[in-house]
């Protein structure tokens, strides 16, 4: 849910920043705001790649474990193991 909206904030950034103003300022005080605009919103993006990345290597290790957990020896069992168990069980309730 984080990664969504940090996306969403992400693009939504990139789209107003892909569309230059029409006219550039002409005084030196609405160029500085437009320099502080400019600053907020690469601070924004810093933040939502920070966020990025740290998602991707939390699924990173998620999927290491995951795929060490599902190929790892100790899930190869001795293919008849299930069967001498249950007739081990089988032979004590005789």
């Amino acid at each position: 849910m984080v990664y969504a909206l940090t996306l969403q904030r992400s693009v939504a950034t990139l789209s107003v920043m892909s569309s230059p103003p029409n006219t550039l300022p002409n005084t030196v005080a609405e160029l500085q705001q437009l320099l502080i605009e400019q600053q907020r919103i690469n601070q924004e993006q810093a933040e939502a790649l920070k966020s990025s990345q740290a998602l991707n290597q939390t699924l990173e290790h998620k999927l290491r474990l995951l795929n060490q957990k599902h190929f790892a020896k100790s899930s190869e069992k001795n293919p008849g193991q299930a069967e001498l168990q249950f007739l081990n069980e089988a032979e004590m309730l005789h």
